[in-house]
């Protein structure tokens, strides 16, 4: 997303980009003054910004800010304010169920694009000794969340690395 299509989601950002760039992983925006490790993912409508450090395998994604000496490491997911609902899902599984944005979908601790979820499942099922809730997700999970991003394309961002 170039400087000019994100000023029009947040406004108070200023005319010129300087002083900013484009991070590598998933294309967000990054303040010269933060640092962000090349491992995180930053979706395109996400800023980080101020003395923020964001470090691992971090997720920012949605309209999510990180600023001022925020510091976010490991596997931490932190989205932002989307421009509709998203889809939550509680009671199914032992953990939350969510769109987390930018086309990503979150299983309690665990937050990958639908392709990697059928991809890896058994593995990261293994990972957290939740082998028993493979059929569920595989079954339940997947293609309610297929509709879901059909049905809503506005949730999907495109050109994530």
């Amino acid at each position: 997303m170039n400087w000019d299509a994100l000023r029009m989601i947040h406004l108070w950002l200023p005319e010129s980009s300087d002083g900013w760039h484009q991070h590598p992983n998933g294309g967000g925006w990054v303040q010269d003054t933060a640092t962000v490790a090349n491992t995180v993912l930053v979706g395109e409508h996400a800023l980080v910004y101020g003395e923020a450090r964001v470090y691992g395998e971090a997720l920012v994604c949605g309209k999510a800010l990180v600023c001022g000496e925020a510091r976010v490491s490991d596997e931490a997911l932190v989205c932002g304010a989307l421009s509709r609902s998203p889809l939550s899902v509680s009671g199914l599984l032992p953990w939350m169920i969510n769109d987390a944005g930018s086309g990503l979908l979150g299983i309690g601790c665990e937050c990958h694009r639908l392709s990697e979820w059928r991809e890896q499942l058994p593995e990261i099922a293994k990972r957290h000794h939740a082998e028993e809730f493979v059929p569920v997700i595989r079954d339940v999970v997947l293609p309610l969340f297929d509709r879901w991003f059909a049905e809503h394309p506005d949730a999907i961002v495109v050109g994530h690395s």
